[in-house]
């Protein structure tokens, strides 16, 4: 297990659920942390997504069924188990979408499962993530339930474009370096995901020996 300590904690601060939050995060995102306490590649909504992919292949005869039957399984699960959507979409809803899978045909768990995925779409799912984050880091004694969430919001973010190097190195930065720690900290990290589009100027080191080609290098295709 990897632990840091921040570096610059606000004197009159006490919230070590701040502190789990920024050491659970760096744990999930360090590469050679154990797959035990690594990030899960797929939340609820990603293993919706999933589904009604690997669905559609049985369909067109490129998977087999039992595929779309583990992915199910999975999706099963993790709705049981989902505090961001056990807060922000009710825990009557899940068990009422549970409940109807017991009977349902194959294209009525199809349509079913299709739709919670575009409920969860556009940055949904992603904006609820955020709001139990911030209600559990207000609430360190409720550890497991921030834990949970963190293991929801971190593959939502990865699969909406951020490279998890990338939320490592923000975390770090906010957290473990220069910066002060206190009540606002957790809410400052978020803010960093805005998803805006930047432009960047990319370098690359070579051989000497390319300067013999800058001509043709240079030159448009």
């Amino acid at each position: 297990m990897k632990y840091s300590l921040p570096s610059n904690w606000s004197g009159d601060f006490e919230n070590d659920g701040v502190l789990f939050f920024a050491q659970r995060l760096e744990e999930m995102l360090f590469d050679y942390s154990i797959d035990l306490y690594r990030m899960p590649l797929l939340n609820t909504h990603g293993l919706a997504e999933e589904y009604c992919d690997v669905a559609n292949k049985v369909k067109s005869g490129e998977v087999k069924e039992y595929q779309r039957d583990i992915i199910f399984d999975e999706l099963i699960e993790s709705l049981k188990n989902d505090i961001v959507l056990k807060e922000c979409w009710s825990y009557e809803n899940i068990e009422k979408v549970i409940k109807t899978f017991g009977s349902s045909s194959q294209q009525e768990k199809y349509n079913t499962i299709s739709y919670i995925s575009a409920t969860l779409s556009n940055g949904r799912y992603y904006d609820w993530c955020v709001k139990t984050i911030i209600k559990y880091t207000n609430h360190p004694k409720q550890k497991k339930k921030l834990e949970s969430a963190l293991r929801c919001f971190l593959p939502e973010l990865i699969s909406m474009g951020y490279d998890a190097h990338y939320v490592y190195s923000e975390l770090r930065k906010c957290f473990f370096e220069k910066n002060v720690v206190d009540k606002d900290s957790v809410k400052k990290f978020l803010d960093v995901f805005n998803f805006e589009i930047h432009k960047y100027t990319v370098y690359f080191s070579v051989s000497a020996l390319a300067i013999r080609f800058k001509d043709i290098l240079v030159s448009p295709c």
